[in-house]
């Protein structure tokens, strides 16, 4: 079988505790290459438009006014959706919140908290008196089990 090396099992605590450690440093390695890439995009968004054919597309959409790459990317979208391009559009939407998806999640949300409120009410109803105190009574079930539990348990199994 392939790489069966990779299978044997730590055998001692030390070795568990290099692996770990071993494991922290290379998570932390890519949490921080992961940061400076982010970084780094972030900085390219930033910078200056220098592309003749892009500040033309930015100004074919309306967008005279835009200077950095962000705003060219945000032109970018806005032309893919004119041109009819599904995804540009359906990214367009989702970016400006317009999606649906939060006025139908809000609806739920309303609905749930409604139909919990019912729920509620329902128990009150038939659970409590006019004092708002548990009403239901003694139902027998603890004098039932207590009952079971002497039938099946004796001194004679300890």
């Amino acid at each position: 079988m392939a790489n069966e090396d990779n299978l044997k099992p730590v055998r001692t605590e030390s070795e568990a505790r290099e692996k770990g450690t071993k494991g922290g440093i290379a998570s932390g390695k890519s949490r921080r290459r992961k940061k400076a890439m982010k970084e780094r995009l972030q900085e390219a968004l930033e910078c200056s438009v220098v592309n003749p054919k892009v500040k033309k597309m930015m100004q074919s959409v309306g967008m005279e006014d835009g200077r950095t790459n962000y705003d060219a990317v945000t032109a970018s979208i806005i032309a893919g959706a004119i041109q009819g391009a599904p995804g540009y559009a359906r990214l367009l939407m989702e970016l400006i919140g317009e999606t649906g998806e939060e006025k139908r999640a809000d609806k739920a949300d309303k609905r749930d908290a409604k139909r919990l409120r019912m729920q509620e009410e329902e128990f009150r109803r038939k659970h409590m008196d006019e004092d708002g105190e548990d009403d239901s009574g003694d139902d027998g079930f603890i004098e039932a089990l207590e009952a079971a539990a002497e039938d099946d348990w004796t001194n004679e199994d300890i």
